[in-house]
């Protein structure tokens, strides 16, 4: 090779050289939003995502939890018109499978001494919430209520003096 070829390549290299030593002094060249914006984008994508995922499950698991205290439920409405036994595992069985809340509201709606009785179950038993016992004792005083009305006009002692025991007890 030449002396003049050698002499160019060097003087070439020595430059190479020194633009490879200032971008080395020079440190990163700043990112700007559209580099930090590419940067992040895959992640806060799969956290929406993640997110929305989360959410739809939830809904859907709170839905079959719905649909199967429902059917359960179901299960326990011919027991309501049986005897008065029946009647009163049908409901503390719905306040324990369901709440206190469904429960109250079929006993108000199937009243009889059995419904009454498993009523006041609820109210005494010391497992109970207090929000839950304020609930059931509002049923026990509207199932009462239907009971007194319901027995006044057949003229039937019986449940009257039950309804008054339980009044005696201070229920209501």
């Amino acid at each position: 090779m030449s002396e003049e070829r050698i002499a160019s390549l060097e003087e070439r290299h020595q430059e190479m050289s020194e633009k490879l030593a200032s971008l080395e002094a020079s440190g990163q060249p700043k990112k700007d939003m559209w580099d930090k914006l590419t940067a992040t984008t895959p992640l806060v994508t799969g956290l929406i995502m993640s997110g929305i995922g989360l959410f739809f499950a939830y809904t859907n698991n709170q839905a079959q939890l719905k649909l199967q205290e429902t059917q359960t439920i179901e299960k326990f409405i011919p027991h309501l018109t049986g005897t008065e036994q029946e009647k009163k595992a049908a409901i503390i069985a719905m306040s324990s499978l369901a709440d206190t809340e469904t429960a109250s509201k079929y006993a108000e709606l199937f009243p009889s001494e059995g419904t009454a009785s498993a009523l006041q179950s609820i109210v005494s038993s010391r497992h109970t919430k207090e929000r839950d016992k304020v609930i059931a004792t509002k049923a026990l005083a509207s199932t009462f209520n239907k009971l007194g009305d319901k027995y006044k006009s057949t003229n039937d002692g019986s449940v009257n003096n039950f309804v008054s025991k339980v009044v005696h007890c201070n229920y209501l």
